[in-house]
């Protein structure tokens, strides 16, 4: 069975199975969600090697424009500057206060891909602002507030022992232990986009898009910086790809019009995708070989000629191989969708937690 094809006919609300081309590994088990602008929700589900399709909505005054796996939570970040919490039931979703005392979120929230805890930026009072820490599973959060930042904080990236924040001019680098003394230095350039972060020595190595994929050196001890460029091509998406610890510089994944690349310390790897267009992905470590990069990479496509969309499971190790295992989703595109991965314990298909963040 497949979605309905007819755009005047409702899409399931109850999971159907889909048609896999290949084969979907066992050990691949979870949930993709993909959410529209509009507020429309796509939920993949893998499990013992096959894949059912279910959909529903946020109920969202103001556009998504991103998404967050945090916890057993999905969490949405609307254009209006809220925060919403998706339901498991995918049938609705909630305001939640995730900067507390209902401020006004600046930057993030990302996840700490090491701890496991929520960073984000949020207004406190006049143009100060505050960095905010949620650890997975507990009932308080962290802040400390920013007193020195030039500017308005447009995005962060978190590495095992520092802080790295972006504003339009201007970046900061923190220690974790120590985030209230922030050493900042002007840029004279528009924020980029954060994507990673780890340390090098006595420097500081940030990842980002400008949209071009760049590497900046960064000394805090001097406070100065060097820009280099990883790849000229605009990036359309980009994400991180290791499990935590495995590798001392991180992998990152980027999409391009027609291509996915792995950038790594031997250099990059991309995958040629003909006619299809790659939309957001999510990479799933495999939990059977820990501490290594072995897992998968889920990939949503677009073929505007057939005006098609596609899943696509490839093998993140070796990805100039053939994809795994391709499923067609008629009906939807994945041009619009964000997505994110909830893992499932194959022996407990409970996907989301259903408890309430720090108040």
């Amino acid at each position: 069975m497949a979605p309905p094809t007819d755009p005047t006919n409702p899409l399931p609300s109850v999971a159907v199975p889909l048609d896999v081309e290949g084969r979907v590994p066992d050990r691949l088990c979870g949930q993709l969600l993909g959410v529209q602008r509009d507020g429309l929700v796509h939920s993949f589900t893998f499990m013992a090697g096959q894949v059912s399709y279910g959909a529903g909505s946020t109920l969202c005054s103001s556009p998504v424009d991103g998404l967050v796996s945090f916890d057993g939570l999905i969490l949405l970040t609307c254009e209006d500057g809220a925060v919403r919490q998706l339901s498991p039931q995918l049938d609705g979703s909630r305001v939640v206060d995730v900067a507390g005392h209902e401020r006004a979120l600046v930057a993030g929230p990302i996840v700490d891909p090491a701890s496991g805890e929520l960073h984000l930026v949020a207004r406190e009072w006049e143009e100060s602002q505050v960095h905010v820490v949620i650890p997975a599973g507990a009932l308080v959060r962290r802040q400390t507030l920013l007193v020195d930042a030039p500017a308005r904080i447009e995005g962060l990236a978190v590495g095992r022992e520092h802080i790295v924040l972006v504003a339009d001019g201007a970046i900061g680098v923190a220690s974790r232990s120590n985030i209230d003394h922030t050493t900042w230095m002007p840029t004279d350039v528009a924020a980029l986009h954060p994507v990673g972060t780890h340390t090098r020595g006595g420097t500081v190595v940030l990842t980002g898009m400008t949209p071009a994929l760049e590497q900046w050196t960064i000394r805090p001890a001097s406070q100065t910086f060097e820009r280099s460029v990883i790849d000229p091509s605009p990036c359309g998406f980009v994400h991180l790809g290791d499990t935590p610890g495995t590798q001392p510089v991180p992998t990152i994944w980027t999409t391009g019009q027609h291509t996915i690349s792995r950038h790594d310390e031997d250099g990059t790897t991309s995958i040629s995708l003909g006619r299809w267009e790659p939309g957001d992905f999510t990479i799933v470590p495999d939990d059977a070989y820990p501490r290594t990069v072995a897992g998968w990479l889920v990939t949503t496509l677009h073929d505007a000629s057939a005006e098609t969309t596609e899943l696509r499971v490839i093998d993140a190790a070796r990805p100039d191989r053939p994809a795994l295992a391709s499923i067609r989703v008629p009906g939807i595109s994945a041009r619009a969708l964000r997505v994110a991965w909830l893992p499932i314990d194959p022996f407990n298909t409970h996907t989301t937690n259903t408890g309430d963040l720090p108040r």
